[in-house]
């Protein structure tokens, strides 16, 4: 049921956003342009001119338009040259497709700033998924805290007198102190690079 009332509500605003551009007459038409009696103003008139006369709307008959470019963007962002529409049925729907990336393997940390950027950092997760980059970007994350855990766990061991000797003497010891520096390594990671 929820579904059904979001696409329905996607094609209303798909079918709103391809409505053709209104009719509106030249100065020179204007003078010979003939007033039907349906309508008040100068549009009503056109629609209810072109009921009577059985005419339809100019993307009736194509499977694909074309939609003129998008000048000037203020705010510099990237724009595309032209967007094409499919018809199926009576709606018209956009042909947009992501960019290509690259795969890339991605571990538990890309994985988990992943999740992080969808549910709390939705915009840059957009930004970075439609540029193409998203891949990109979690390869280095994952790469950066797998570096940075390595060298929290040498610095951390150095610091609480972990060694390999110990691991020798009291190898139970050495692990229980090992999981726990590499707890504390990974809780940085998580706090600086992941959830941040």
């Amino acid at each position: 049921m929820r579904t059904d009332i979001l696409s329905v509500r996607i094609l209303r605003t798909l079918q709103i956003s391809t409505r053709p551009p209104p009719l509106t007459p030249s100065a020179s038409q204007r003078a010979t342009f003939p007033r039907w009696r349906c309508g008040k103003s100068l549009r009503q008139s056109e629609m209810c001119k072109s009921k009577r006369s059985g005419r339809t709307a100019h993307l009736q008959g194509t499977s694909q338009a074309s939609m003129i470019k998008a000048g000037n963007n203020p705010k510099g962002a990237n724009t595309m040259n032209e967007i094409t529409y499919t018809k199926q049925d009576d709606y018209l729907i956009p042909d947009l497709t992501l960019p290509t990336e690259p795969e890339l393997p991605l571990g538990r940390y890309a994985l988990m700033h992943r999740d992080y950027l969808e549910q709390y950092k939705r915009v840059t997760y957009l930004n970075l998924l439609t540029t193409g980059g998203l891949n990109a970007h979690l390869y280095q994350t994952e790469q950066t805290a797998l570096q940075r855990l390595e060298l929290l766990t040498k610095q951390l061991a150095a610091e609480q007198g972990v060694t390999e000797e110990l691991k020798e003497k009291a190898p139970m010891q050495w692990v229980q102190a090992m999981n726990a520096i590499r707890s504390q390594a990974e809780e940085v990671i998580l706090e600086e690079l992941i959830y941040n």
